[in-house]
């Protein structure tokens, strides 16, 4: 390589990196549109299924409740443990599931009501 093809490689990488920011710049709006479109899809599916958990296991602790009722006057003490165990675990993944939602709330409504707050945050958790 000799002195005079090193301004024209230095012109030339230059050159290129220019168009390659410019080429960024110009896709940016569509990939943020994009962004968040994907997360508000994820982010409503996601609470979706969080409140249909939620439902589920608090259905469950309540047919629980009625099981062990009914094995109360029977006297039938057999299944009684059973049923305790159940509500015990389904009161504790509906408590667990009603955190997760809460949580993931403030995300969805970012998303859905003020996207460029959510941008902003998406880029802050990305420089970490």
């Amino acid at each position: 390589m000799n002195d005079n093809q090193l301004p024209e490689l230095l012109e030339y990488i230059g050159n290129t990196c220019k168009e390659s920011a410019d080429f960024v710049l110009a896709q940016a709006p569509e990939v943020v549109q994009q962004l968040i479109l994907l997360k508000r899809i994820e982010c409503s599916i996601f609470l979706c299924l969080s409140v249909a958990m939620i439902a589920l296991l608090t259905w469950g602790a309540h047919h629980s409740i009625q099981k062990l009722r009914e094995a109360h006057e029977n006297n039938d003490d057999g299944p009684i443990i059973v049923w305790v165990v159940a509500m015990v675990l389904t009161v504790f993944g509906a408590s667990i599931g009603t955190l997760v939602t809460l949580d993931h709330i403030s995300n969805t409504l970012t998303v859905w009501f003020a996207p460029k707050v959510y941008i902003l945050e998406y880029a802050a958790h990305l420089l970490k």
